[in-house]
């Protein structure tokens, strides 16, 4: 029994010393004045909450999006280099399906972003336009099958894109976009691709050609 009976009797001796502890901290200040009392209180309340951590910039819909075509652009410029008449197809392709929903989700963004602040908005939306003045540049040189053209948008595109991110990047989190693999057109455009349609592809263009047998 008395076994059983000691940790009881510590945990009520426990209890009772907590609460003539508690009820010395409340009645202490009374001796002072109630300014005093209520410095006290204040300044033990602020001591018993645990510091808040510093809050993680805003995430934005839309922004890893377009780091990931930024890289895939880096790599579409370095292809332009090589472009010929024959690649315009290849390049109209890839402005439709990559950098045109790009422009439309910088379009959007833009005047989501209220933590930049309604000139950092506006400067947002002056980049939007930039970008999509540049796309209609390469939609336009692609359809007269002008490489020189083509790669001359394409550079200008680089930059609005670049600096429409760090911009975002000044209030929301944007994800840092490490080296991309290497762009492989069969895997993009499928059975789009010389490969999906079983020909062979002409080394440096992306002109299609019957494998050879």
């Amino acid at each position: 029994m008395s076994g059983f009976l000691s940790p009881l009797l510590v945990l009520v001796l426990q209890l009772i010393a907590e609460h003539a502890e508690a009820v010395a901290i409340v009645r202490l200040p009374r001796l002072v004045g109630s300014a005093t009392r209520r410095s006290f209180l204040a300044t033990a309340f602020v001591s018993a909450v645990p510091a808040t951590p510093a809050r993680a910039a805003p995430t934005l819909e839309g922004i890893s999006q377009l780091s990931d075509v930024f890289s895939q652009l880096d790599l579409f410029a370095k292809e332009a280099e090589s472009f010929g008449p024959a690649d315009s197809d290849y390049a109209f392709r890839f402005s439709r399906t990559v950098l045109a929903p790009a422009a439309m989700r910088m379009h959007k963004t833009a005047p989501l972003m209220s933590a930049l602040g309604e000139d950092g908005q506006q400067k947002a939306a002056a980049l939007s336009n930039a970008f999509a003045d540049s796309l209609v540049a390469l939609d336009e040189a692609c359809r007269a099958k002008e490489p020189a053209s083509q790669r001359k948008a394409v550079a200008e595109l680089r930059a609005p894109l670049s600096d429409y991110l760090q911009l975002a990047g000044t209030a929301y989190s944007v994800p840092t976009v490490g080296p991309p693999p290497a762009f492989s057109a069969a895997n993009y455009f499928g059975i789009f691709s010389c490969e999906g349609q079983g020909l062979e592809r002409v080394p440096g263009s992306n002109n299609c050609i019957d494998r050879k047998k």
